[in-house]
């Protein structure tokens, strides 16, 4: 899976110019940079939602093969949690019973008859991320998932999405928090000045690095 030679722009503005770069099969593949620099439209055409992906986005699964976590929460507040992840896994052709009940995240387990309205807004994202982790699918795209997350939410989730690497899954995320990054199966691609500073990685990444405060200024 590879972007070669594309140039991203929004009507008459250029957000990236001639950018190359690899998803690693197998691996987090970790997209950094600042806001606005056009990670969610990569993430977006990626995805192929629309079916207008371009042909400089080569060798990447068709959409149906591909789940997207969107950086909004959007599912009905009144529903449950074991209602919600019933209707995950209908919508995406899984069956409920393939997920454990018993082996559950306490997250999830305490809240299974809790309104998902009633979630505070990191519990609500946990356990969309949480189910849809648990579809299969050839790739998992997850924009942001970390926004709203107090530090131990985080750090559970991380474990979740490395579990799923060593599984032989391939991730993609946004992020701008990487205190539960590891360095190991991770890959960056760090996007500044419309085109990409550093690709490969996360162990040369903090070795070309001093600080993420010198990747950034």
């Amino acid at each position: 899976m590879k972007i070669k030679n594309y140039n991203l722009k929004i009507g008459n503005k250029t957000l990236l110019k001639n950018i190359n770069f690899e998803i690693q099969p197998h691996m987090l593949n970790v997209l950094i940079g600042q806001n606005g620099v056009g990670k969610t439209l990569i993430l977006d055409l990626i995805s192929n939602l629309d079916n207008n992906r371009p042909i400089e986005f080569i060798d990447f699964p068709k959409s149906k093969d591909i789940i997207y976590q969107t950086q909004g929460v959007p599912f009905i507040a009144e529903v449950t949690i074991r209602q919600t992840i019933k209707l995950l896994m209908k919508i995406s052709g899984e069956h409920s019973e393939d997920i454990n009940l018993n082996n559950l995240p306490d997250i999830v387990k305490k809240n299974l008859d809790i309104r998902f309205g009633n979630l505070s807004g990191g519990e609500r994202r946990f356990v969309v991320i949480w189910a849809i982790l648990h579809i299969n699918r050839d790739l998992y795209i997850l924009d942001e998932p970390f926004s709203n997350l107090d530090p131990l939410i985080m750090k559970q989730l991380m474990d979740i999405i490395y579990e799923k690497v060593n599984q032989g899954k391939t991730i993609v995320l946004t992020t701008h928090q990487y205190d539960d990054i590891k360095i190991e199966n991770t890959y960056v691609t760090f996007f500044r000045n419309q085109g990409i500073d550093f690709t490969g990685t996360m162990k040369d990444f903090v070795n070309n690095y001093s600080s993420l405060r010198d990747a950034f200024f």
